[in-house]
């Protein structure tokens, strides 16, 4: 045997190193997907439970809306009930008015018809 290494015996060893380092990194980079999917399948549970928080949440806020959206319209009628309810008060308070004028003018001229007749008006 010679003492002298060929081409041959080098690409040889190289394979094998290669060869070796790269089953060992297929190894670590097989590892670290498992660690990375452990970790994010945990973040993903994590979300769906956000998630479904959300979800309720969500229909909360529906339901609260809905009966705003209700008492909106009961305080619209509300509100259109005391307004007419109002305009019927001052409607009414103007017709007393005037006829509180209409009976004063009509007792000044009744006075003026007692002190021509001489009938005295009682309690008037």
């Amino acid at each position: 045997m010679s003492d002298q290494i060929t081409k041959k015996d080098v690409e040889e060893i190289v394979g094998k190193v290669v060869d070796k380092a790269v089953g060992e990194l297929s190894e670590v980079i097989a590892s670290f997907a498992t660690q990375v999917d452990k970790r994010f399948n945990k973040v993903d549970k994590r979300f769906d439970q956000v998630d479904m928080h959300f979800i309720r949440i969500e229909d909360r806020l529906d339901r609260v809306e809905k009966r705003l959206d209700e008492h909106d319209v009961k305080f619209d009628k509300l509100l259109n009930t005391m307004d007419r309810f109002l305009g019927r008060l001052d409607q009414n308070e103007i017709e007393q008015a005037a006829r509180d004028s209409q009976f004063e003018k009509l007792l000044d001229w009744a006075r003026k018809v007692s002190v021509k007749t001489g009938i005295p008006l009682e309690n008037l």
